[in-house]
């Protein structure tokens, strides 16, 4: 096969969101029934002008015409339901700093499973049957590596994040704030969410405070427990928010705001960001 682009699958994962349970590569096809395959079998996929070559871990190669292949999809069997995000074969979406970068499948010679751990993406917990990120948003399209941490500030539809600790600096490198208010809604251009994810409503969130809920600490960080037992909990950090006039952190350490996806606000708080998901 002719040699073009070498795609390493490290933490990109074709735009999916990783929950709990066994991840599946599943390929659909026009004419015969679907196949699928577990990540961990996989060694690589490589492509020429009309085939597909899936190699497994065990030496079997697998070839695939690309003209026969509708799309990819994704399974997570997370013992609650499976989860489905398809691919459209054109190209393969690679996640890289918060960007989805598309690459045209005639560019791609091969795609190599390593073995890996993946960030940003993280299980969920299901509490009142809403499944909650167990962590904030970082950067745009990523959460924070773990609970404790505090992610970045997100003002009302804008997908800019700001630092949660000073200096003040955004995802973009700029410091320019502004307080004015962007809409009525939270725009689909201007999300910030990873792949799978979205903002709660305000109802999920009420359902969420009446799970119940008690401040406590993790790993030295303050926040507040929300979740009825502690195999179904999620931790908030009290990382404060910053002020819609200058930007200035306030609060920290004392409590922390989080955005739902439904109301216009009156001032343009920077607040957490704390997702479900799309079910």
């Amino acid at each position: 096969m002719k040699k073009k682009k070498l795609l390493i699958f490290l933490a990109i994962l074709f735009s999916f969101a990783i929950t709990q349970g066994q991840n599946v590569l599943v390929i659909n096809l026009k004419d015969n029934p679907s196949v699928s395959f577990p990540f961990k079998t996989i060694q690589k996929i490589a492509f020429d002008s009309d085939n597909m070559l899936l190699q497994t871990k065990n030496g079997a190669e697998n070839i695939y015409i690309l003209d026969e292949i509708i799309s990819f999809s994704f399974l997570n069997e997370v013992g609650i339901k499976e989860v489905k995000e398809e691919v459209e074969i054109k190209t393969f979406n690679h996640i890289k700093n918060g960007n989805v970068v598309e690459i045209p499948i005639t560019e791609i010679d091969s795609i190599t499973f390593s073995n890996f751990s993946i960030p940003n993406t993280l299980d969920g917990v299901l509490i009142n049957g809403v499944i909650w990120a167990s962590c904030n948003v970082d950067m745009p399209g990523t959460f924070a590596s773990q609970p404790n941490e505090a992610g970045m500030f997100y003002q009302w539809n804008r997908k800019i994040g700001w630092s949660s600790t000073e200096p003040m600096v955004n995802s973009d490198g700029g410091i320019e704030w502004d307080s004015s208010i962007p809409g009525d809604i939270w725009e689909p251009e201007n999300n910030m969410c990873p792949i799978g994810w979205r903002l709660p409503t305000h109802e999920e969130q009420q359902s969420l405070i009446n799970s119940g809920s008690f401040w406590g600490e993790l790993d030295g960080v303050y926040g507040r427990y929300f979740g009825s037992s502690s195999d179904k909990r999620v931790f908030f950090p009290a990382v404060g928010y910053r002020n819609y006039e200058t930007g200035i952190i306030y609060d920290k350490g004392k409590y922390s705001l989080c955005w739902s996806g439904e109301f216009k606000p009156v001032r343009v708080f920077a607040c957490s960001i704390r997702l479900v998901f799309r079910q």
